[in-house]
């Protein structure tokens, strides 16, 4: 089977799937022979194998039609779900329509996400849970579509399990995080749709409201980018900027750290030192120096 096989809707997520998994760093096969497949897939041939350093994912992309009556999807998660280092993952292809997001709509800020936020918290403390949990997930959902955004992965026709999915398969969110989102999210559908929840209560919501808080936060601090001086390469940290100095051994960074050390009469020397004894903690006097000339905000 190759990609061309599949019909152009399922084609085309493929080929987008497996961009976004090689961005990230993994080794992708798309539509794999068998040869490439590992041992316990040899009865079947998903549409992409993603390698990775920490983990491996199998894919299959389908569309709704498709999954009526397909146990080989099935059998196939259950397989690969009790592999050590792998994970199965199922995406729906685009239903057809317009964008969810209309030409005068815009992602939220970063404030006005925020905002929300507070305006959920206040509800609910006032007992408007119905209405504090709309506020809450209105916030939480358009955080998630901000990082989908700033990560270049096009969601704005998706629905809202498939974002919570897609993002948390790339590493986006934790599980932790995952599991919140997802929960919650029935929740609210339960409450949008006019049903009753019988054990709907206001910690529900404030614990719900803390853990998007705590994803915003994150989001915001990854904003706070720092450029390596040397080769242009951004980091999430000051303390991983410290690192990609420190241990990438390369003449050019090394003479530029010297230089640095010295001209901020930092004792280069004991940097040295550090890094060949395996110290992981990094030296303040050099991180202050950073964060003040290399990192934003």
């Amino acid at each position: 089977m190759s990609i061309f096989d599949n019909p152009p809707r399922e084609e085309n997520r493929i080929t987008d799937i497996a961009h976004e998994y090689r961005r990230k760093g993994y080794k992708v096969k798309v539509c794999p022979s068998r040869d490439d497949l590992p041992s316990f897939l040899s009865d079947y041939r998903p549409d992409i194998i993603a390698e990775g350093e920490r983990e491996s994912v199998v894919i299959e992309v389908k569309s709704r039609q498709d999954l009526s009556n397909n146990d080989q999807i099935y059998r196939m998660a259950k397989i690969v779900g009790v592999q050590p280092g792998w994970r199965f993952e199922l995406v729906m292809t685009n239903p057809k329509g317009s964008t969810l997001i209309s030409s005068e709509s815009r992602l939220p800020t970063i404030e006005e996400l925020s905002t929300r936020l507070t305006k959920a918290k206040r509800l609910a403390g006032h007992g408007d849970l119905e209405a504090a949990i709309s506020t809450t997930w209105s916030a939480a959902e358009g955080l998630l579509r901000l990082i989908g955004k700033a990560e270049n992965i096009v969601l704005d026709r998706e629905p809202s399990s498939y974002v919570i999915k897609k993002l948390y398969s790339l590493g986006l969110i934790d599980n932790s995080s995952y599991q919140e989102l997802s929960n919650f999210y029935k929740v609210r559908n339960s409450i949008v749709h006019g049903l009753v929840e019988p054990n709907l209560e206001s910690p529900l919501i404030l614990n719900f409201i803390q853990t998007v808080r705590k994803i915003l936060n994150r989001y915001r601090r990854r904003l706070l980018m720092c450029k390596c001086p040397v080769c242009r390469k951004q980091t999430a940290s000051v303390g991983t900027l410290f690192l990609h100095l420190v241990h990438i051994r390369d003449p050019r960074h090394e003479k530029w750290l010297e230089s640095y050390c010295q001209s901020n009469n930092i004792n280069f020397l004991k940097v040295l030192v550090d890094r060949v004894e395996g110290m992981k903690d990094a030296n303040k006097p050099l991180t202050d120096a950073l964060r003040r000339d290399f990192c934003k905000g």
